[in-house]
């Protein structure tokens, strides 16, 4: 690249790995757990986080042993590019940037929806809460102040200098480690107080309840619902909550993505331990704060409303300030709502840092643009004289303001639709992901068979083996793990949304769902 194109590698270990960690706990985490809990029950809810974390174990040691081998700009269209076909590799990249700059609206939006927090009297009355009323009384507020306000703060802090942005995300991560931590705590403080007084500390899993829920309900918002028991009302109950519970893992591309303003890449450590490190905390915290909460908050309670509505929930959905609040807490409903606010206003933040490097990235590729756009390309390769690519941020933080459709009712419900489309990009790139580590694998092989092949050196053989003491980031049974990864996400792609199918056939959720495939293939 030219002049005033390069990124400045001024971030450090861990700051990389807070961001990755920060940028996962969106609102996903807080307000979808409930989600899960609802249309799963609590044993299955717990199944279904360990199903989509070892998909994400997956795709993180894949991403993660390429960029440690390779530590390449746009990693996330590089690699498929590089081993599969370079117009997979594009269409990956403009998936990922798009999916990226939706989400900034998606978190605004969230943040708007917060501020809107009231729990319903009636409710309050039914668990026996100490006050007639709770809520903030900001209703009558206008949404899309929020909505502004939150997208203001997202760009001020992205045109910072990385090594500012850096630090602030480290400060980001470390918070909510801290508040998800005490979460965890606070649930299993509740539940001992409410197992010992009931006599049953897993009275949530137990007659009259159970670990699984009793069915599943397809088209719950329409006239005729139609409800399957059994065991395959549960067996589609567990494959809900999977879809659901694997979109509260998105965000760990930071850590590949962030190469190329890493400055300790040198210490070929980083990425390794940052990859294990994100693994183990987002899997075991996600897993102990839906298995804590589900022996606090049965999975029939009227407050865990499915999202399957179309609707972004407010905090009083949230199944953790249900919690408190079936509990007679005071203050702690305000605090946790309050502090969603904080985590969805930082994931829209990483949302702008995310997409801004990817199309950066993709504007140092010509063969990626159309000829009429290389003017905007050129612009967009540029960057300032701290190294922020002020250009892409810019481009890409526009997007947030599509959180304004939400407004109003036919507007949300195309942008309900968007977020699904651009959910679905995301499974399509973590599944070219895993296929393009299975032909890195291959070539690796290859190599270290026969280097004269491939036209190495002998010396140079060695920098390839994955059985050499410095090769940098591996992990056993790699391979097999990536085959995992491309079929499971090849099984969320198709069936996230089969519901489309059963009559009455909804047009709109099959375009929303299944027309990422045609993008592709296109």
């Amino acid at each position: 690249m030219a002049k005033g194109t390069f990124l400045r590698q001024t971030l450090n270990e861990r700051q990389v790995n807070m961001m990755a960690f920060s940028a996962c706990i969106g609102f996903g985490l807080f307000l979808h757990t409930g989600e899960v809990l609802n249309v799963a029950g609590p044993g299955l809810a717990v199944v279904a986080f360990l199903l989509a974390t070892s998909v994400f174990w997956c795709v993180v040691s894949c991403l993660g042993e390429m960029t440690a081998l390779f530590p390449v700009q746009g990693p996330l269209f590089e690699f498929p590019a590089r081993y599969l076909d370079d117009a997979v590799g594009y269409a990956v990249g403009w998936m990922a940037w798009f999916s990226w700059a939706v989400t900034i609206s998606n978190q605004a939006l969230a943040v708007a929806a917060q501020w809107r927090f009231r729990v319903p009297a009636s409710y309050l009355l039914q668990v026996r809460y100490p006050d007639a009323e709770l809520g903030w009384g900001t209703e009558s507020a206008s949404p899309a102040v929020w909505v502004i306000i939150t997208l203001l703060i997202v760009l001020g802090v992205n045109v910072l200098p990385v090594r500012w942005y850096g630090r602030a995300e480290y400060v980001f991560g470390c918070l909510k480690m801290g508040f998800i931590c005490g979460l965890i705590l606070f649930n299993v403080i509740l539940a001992t107080r409410e197992g010992t007084r009931r006599g049953d500390s897993f009275w949530t899993w137990n007659h009259p309840y159970h670990y699984a829920a009793p069915n599943y309900t397809i088209h719950p918002t329409s006239p005729a619902p139609i409800v399957v028991t059994g065991d395959s009302g549960r067996a589609l109950s567990l494959w809900a909550g999977v879809t659901t519970s694997f979109f509260a893992f998105t965000g760990f591309e930071i850590i590949a993505l962030s190469a190329a303003e890493n400055k300790d890449l040198e210490t070929y450590e980083t990425i390794k331990l940052g990859s294990r490190k994100l693994t183990l905390r987002l899997g075991l915290l996600y897993i102990l704060a839906t298995f804590t909460a589900s022996l606090v908050v049965p999975y029939d309670d009227p407050m865990l409303q499915d999202t399957r509505t179309g609707h972004t929930l407010g905090g009083q959905h949230s199944v953790f300030i249900i919690a408190a609040v079936r509990a007679g807490l005071r203050g702690f409903p305000t605090f946790f709502n309050a502090f969603f606010i904080f985590s969805a206003t930082t994931s829209a933040i990483n949302g702008v840092y995310v997409s801004s490097r990817l199309l950066h990235a993709l504007a140092g590729i010509p063969e990626a643009w159309p000829r009429p756009l290389h003017g905007i390309r050129r612009t967009l390769a540029s960057t300032s004289a701290h190294g922020v690519p002020l250009a892409a941020v810019f481009y890409s933080w526009l997007f947030g303001l599509l959180a304004f459709l939400a407004l109003r009712p036919l507007p949300g419900k195309v942008h309900a639709r968007l977020v699904e489309f651009v959910t679905v990009q995301c499974l399509v790139c973590y599944g070219a992901i895993c296929l393009s580590y299975t032909q890195f694998y291959g070539v690796l092989s290859r190599v270290v068979k026969d280097p004269g092949d491939v036209g190495i050196s002998a010396e140079q053989r060695s920098a390839y083996d994955r059985d050499n003491t410095y090769y940098p980031y591996r992990t056993f049974g790699q391979r097999a793990r990536a085959w995992y990864g491309v079929v499971f996400c090849g099984l969320l792609v198709v069936g996230n949304k089969w519901t489309a199918f059963i009559k009455p056939f909804d047009t709109a959720d099959f375009l929303a769902s299944y027309s990422v495939v045609s993008v592709l293939v296109s």
